[in-house]
């Protein structure tokens, strides 16, 4: 729409600048098939325009053109409000999880998927209720493979059995990457207030090694099945 908006202005100068009858005939032959092919009735077209109800013709094109993208906007925001604004916000287990599809990169899903809002901001600076609702989901994401995987895995067999304990250490690589950010966000804070960090330190390193190793075998499995939990 944009570059439509462009080629109307640019058109409307060619106008501007030509002969009488010139005008006219630029604007029946390049301006009003540009027009209908915007969807504009009849009656907003004549066989011969001036140059003022040419103006005023782009200028309603224009006008539906910044609607349509004040709408698309709108509409992406609903759909992703952490994106669109910059903010971490909590979510349900079976809307961030990554376990479906296949193994293999677990760790970037994880930080495209979910901690994308969180992520290139300096720690220190991410609120308390963003911290509050990372906080929760790794919790959920922990839950979710005593309460969700262990029992389904134990009641599979063959290939699905397979597939949901492939989908387990995606979902071990979702909980310790969580864990990992929550720690490092602590750590920042603590920095920041010139607190003792050394013991949330200690828990970061542990945590690390075990996203490491999990994060190494989600690798090992790439292009295994996977399936989720939920």
């Amino acid at each position: 729409m944009v570059r439509f908006a462009s080629l109307a202005l640019l058109a409307l100068s060619a106008v501007a600048s030509a002969a009488p009858f010139a005008r006219r005939q630029i604007a029946h032959d390049e301006i009003v098939p540009l027009l209908t092919s915007r969807g504009l009735s009849d009656s907003d077209i004549l066989p011969q325009l001036t140059v003022r109800e040419l103006k005023s013709i782009i200028s309603r094109v224009k006008r539906q053109e910044c609607d349509t993208t004040a709408d698309t906007s709108d509409d992406t925001a609903a759909q992703t409000p952490a994106a669109s604004t910059g903010a971490f916000v909590e979510l349900d287990y079976k809307d961030f999880q990554i376990s479906g599809g296949v193994a293999g990169n677990a760790l970037a899903e994880v930080d495209a998927n979910v901690l994308a809002p969180l992520l290139n901001r300096d720690d220190a600076s991410i609120s308390d209720a963003e911290e509050s609702a990372l906080a929760n989901m790794r919790a959920a994401a922990e839950d979710a493979e005593t309460s969700l995987f262990n029992p389904q895995i134990a009641a599979a067999s063959g290939a699905e059995a397979d597939g949901l304990q492939v989908g387990k250490i995606k979902n071990k690589v979702l909980k310790l990457r969580l864990f990992q950010k929550l720690l490092q966000i602590r750590i920042a804070k603590s920095q920041a207030a010139g607190d003792d960090t050394s013991s949330d330190q200690a828990k970061l390193d542990d945590e690390v090694a075990k996203l490491n190793k999990n994060a190494a075998t989600d690798k090992a499995s790439a292009g295994e099945t996977s399936i989720a939990a939920v």
